[in-house]
């Protein structure tokens, strides 16, 4: 425990000098969209295409902070602030990590690494106690590639083959969700809390992230055709998002809707990196997109029974 507490030190100490990578949680409200697949509800072991789990939004507020052996941790929310503290994490931008301190064991694991390069592995925390126990804990990931996408650093890694773990990509009703990755400034896609089982949920996985809000601001999508949220809708439902139209596409300075029978909850456009660029949440079947720069967009619509995501092209 001391040499973990005298290396924590000094990556504290050496951040007062160097910050080579985004910082991850020094923003004053951090809403996580984790979703948690569940094989209790469903068949998820049957059927690649889970139609069972849940999404949980969880948070971190900057203010809110604990000291463990002298070092300052930020307290995890499961849920709204003042909710259950499911989780005690740190980053350190000189290393580009994350560490999350385990109270009842006394100790930190890293859960994102930053400075990886391509052939470098990556061991996910083993804990030899049932309280923390999770079914792909131990699973070695090895850097398969590395993108710069809008200045941030992000580490992916390819298909490696558990019985329960989602490595390589993600799948909900046939829709590729998100690779496993490392994101600088966001953290890891399989959630940046870790595993979930200390909550008690009976699934004893990873969840993964789907969504990051900073400040109530959209700052990273796992993929719009998703979303922030996975509610299962039954097939005979989803069936019916085809008969939305999009006129025209390509379009130049405005796009039409037509959705029969439907009352439009909300419209969203999104870049192809998942940004989001404009949003309307009235029933206005319509957009103004006159001020776009040309290229391909995400128009993600949004009615009482189910999300759908469309491509558009700006001329």
């Amino acid at each position: 425990m001391k040499k973990v507490l005298l290396a924590c030190l000094l990556c504290i100490y050496g951040m007062v000098d160097a910050q080579p990578f985004e910082h991850f949680f020094n923003k004053n409200i951090i809403e996580y969209h984790l979703y948690v697949p569940n094989e209790v509800w469903g068949g998820r072991k049957e059927n690649p295409c889970w139609e069972a789990g849940l999404t949980y939004i969880d948070y971190i507020y900057r203010e809110d902070t604990a000291y463990f052996n002298n070092v300052c941790y930020y307290k995890y929310y499961w849920g709204p602030r003042g909710s259950y503290i499911g989780a005690y994490l740190r980053e350190d931008t000189t290393c580009g990590k994350i560490y999350r301190y385990y109270p009842y064991l006394d100790t930190e694991y890293v859960w994102c690494d930053m400075s990886l390069n391509v052939g470098d592995t990556f061991f996910l925390p083993t804990f030899n106690d049932r309280m923390y126990w999770y079914e792909e804990q131990g699973t070695q990931l090895v850097v398969d590639s590395i993108a710069y996408i809008n200045g941030k650093k992000i580490i992916y890694f390819p298909y490696i083959g558990t019985s329960r773990m989602w490595y390589d990509e993600y799948f909900f009703k046939d829709q590729t969700i998100v690779k496993l990755s490392f994101i600088e400034g966001i953290g890891p896609t399989y959630g940046p809390s870790g595993c979930t089982n200390s909550r008690s949920w009976p699934d004893e996985s990873l969840s993964f992230l789907l969504c990051v809000h900073v400040n109530d601001s959209l700052e990273f999508i796992a993929n719009p055709n998703v979303g922030c949220n996975i509610d299962y809708v039954p097939v005979e439902e989803q069936t019916s998002s085809q008969y939305i139209q999009i006129h025209p596409n390509p379009a130049k300075d405005y796009i039409y809707i037509n959705l029969p029978e439907k009352e439009i909850k909300s419209i969203k456009l999104y870049n192809l990196l998942g940004v989001l660029l404009k949003e309307q949440k009235s029933n206005t079947a319509n957009m103004d997109i006159s001020s776009l720069s040309v290229g391909m967009y995400l128009l993600s619509i949004e009615t009482d029974q189910y999300l759908v995501t469309k491509k558009i092209v700006k001329e």
